[in-house]
């Protein structure tokens, strides 16, 4: 009986893995009515996966965007600024992540994600999977645009 007790605990704690990602988003106010950003790309991210989520966050979103490296472009309502850091536990995870939007040089709205290294599997998925309903609430106030 103990045994069974035990055995269903652990799988209870495997399954559920003391907790998910933690996350705090600040929403981009649509007064600021942004329709075009320019992203900073940051070489010192390696995760494949992660700066298409955030383009695909904007577009999503009907906001265009612009890459940039080195000097910022002309004709930007806003700025966008991103880092995000992988982990290993049997293969590698997005483990944290930040994005920063900047207008007039004042931060708008943003993102700060950050998964601990723990039994929960959902860590090993899509940065896709982790970012797009960030950056769904981010852009709450921005429609969805229609295909």
């Amino acid at each position: 009986m103990k045994k069974n007790l035990l055995l269903s605990l652990l799988a209870v704690t495997v399954m559920t893995g003391c907790g998910s990602h933690q996350s705090t988003v600040s929403p981009l106010r649509a007064d600021l009515a942004v329709q075009h950003v320019c992203i900073e790309r940051n070489p010192a991210v390696t995760i494949g996966d992660f700066l298409p989520a955030v383009e695909d966050g904007f577009a999503r979103h009907g906001i265009s965007y612009r890459l940039y490296l080195g000097d910022m472009p002309e004709k930007c309502d806003s700025t966008v600024k991103y880092t995000a850091l992988r982990s290993w536990d049997l293969k590698t995870f997005l483990r944290e992540a930040r994005i920063d939007m900047f207008k007039d040089d004042k931060k708008v709205a943003g993102i700060e994600y950050y998964h601990p290294q723990n039994l929960n599997l959902s860590k090993f998925g899509s940065s896709k999977e982790k970012i797009a309903p960030l950056m769904d609430e981010m852009l709450v106030e921005y429609p969805v645009a229609q295909k």
